[in-house]
């Protein structure tokens, strides 16, 4: 048996991105058409969710069959390439009916074996002036997640994990009254990991409700939660059965204001996770709660009369009841500070 390979460039995937482009460019039939595409780069001081003692001993664990071989930094500067197109259809006073569709890839300058590609699509229906209802699905063919231990203790080495993943989401907003706005979500998700790592492979299904409020002419204050469960394949790792099921709750504010050309957003996000385990000897999950929370802020800019900058800033920080000396495969606690910009363009 040999150790997975890192990713190679596939050309496959810039052409389709380059046909996608010319058609978005061509797709602009009627007023109610639209396509864009943007560019967005950003630092991201810890991509792979490390700890801090991992990220101080990551030069000397880059050897072949070691935790970070074939990577080479840390952290990263990841471009996204962004393309969208959609079209809404409308009646003198029946539904409006809308379809978009979008393609990014995501390119990590520093650790190739990381770039990944997404699609997605969007259908939205707004049967009158005060509602909208949408159903997104995302999905991406392969991402690669971080270097693991293999599960059989005969085999001693680390390899790289990478992962299929979808998405479906079905959200309704509902506009009470000038000043205020309710919406709910209900959400499924799925992980599927490549072997030997099928023990990591997850189902999640997620409900959330929000509520906003309007301050002024140009803010809004939004106040959101939501809880998740995940259900995880078991399976043997090092001889012990582990199961990474958990459910977890979600709290998040922002506030969303305008000023002539610009417009920002500012939100505070926590995460409770509580792992469902019963097995004790798992004792990565046993009896564990995860903290994380969140600081975020971002900026657009019209500068010009289909252009758009757009500016962001985030941190990121978890932690775990678990004793930090346990070597948690999960890599908590761990901390992440994102800066980025970019530019986009609507046709």
């Amino acid at each position: 048996m040999t150790r997975p390979t890192g990713k190679q460039p596939d050309i496959t995937r810039l052409v389709f991105l380059l046909l996608l482009l010319l058609g978005a460019s061509a797709v602009r039939t009627s007023a109610a058409s639209e396509a864009s595409v943007s560019l967005f780069s950003q630092y991201s001081s810890n991509p792979f969710n490390l700890k801090d003692e991992h990220i101080q001993t990551f030069d000397l664990q880059r050897g072949a069959n070691d935790r970070f071989d074939g990577l080479d930094t840390p952290w990263d500067v990841i471009s996204r390439l962004e393309l969208d197109a959609g079209h809404e259809w409308r009646t003198m006073r029946g539904p409006r009916v809308g379809l978009d569709a979008s393609a990014d890839y995501h390119l990590y300058h520093q650790n190739d074996v990381a770039s990944f590609f997404e699609l997605g699509a969007r259908g939205s229906l707004r049967a009158g002036k005060n509602d909208r209802t949408t159903l997104r699905v995302k999905w991406i063919p392969n991402r690669y997640k971080r270097n693991y231990e293999h599960p059989d203790t005969a085999i001693d080495s680390y390899w790289g994990a990478e992962y299929a993943q979808y998405e479906l989401q079905l959200a309704h907003r509902y506009r009470l009254a000038k000043e205020w706005r309710v919406g709910a979500s209900l959400a499924h998700g799925g992980r599927s990991f490549d072997a030997p790592f099928e023990s990591r492979d997850r189902n999640t299904f997620e409900g959330g409700v929000e509520v906003a409020r309007r301050l002024s002419k140009h803010a809004w204050w939004t106040w959101a939660s939501g809880f998740e469960t995940a259900n995880s394949a078991t399976g043997l790792e090092e001889d012990v059965e582990v199961d990474r099921s958990f459910n977890q709750a979600v709290f998040s504010t922002q506030l969303d204001t305008r000023a002539g050309a610009w417009r920002a957003e500012f939100e505070v996000a926590l995460r409770l996770r509580n792992y469902t385990t019963n097995n004790a000897e798992d004792v990565a999950r046993f009896d564990r709660r995860d903290t994380r929370w969140g600081l975020s802020s971002k900026w657009s800019r019209r500068i010009g009369p289909r252009q758009q900058f757009h500016a962001s800033v985030g941190y990121v920080s978890k932690s775990s009841s678990r004793p930090a000396d346990i070597d948690d495969p999960d890599a908590v606690p761990y901390h992440r500070l994102v800066v980025g910009m970019g530019i986009g363009h609507q046709f």
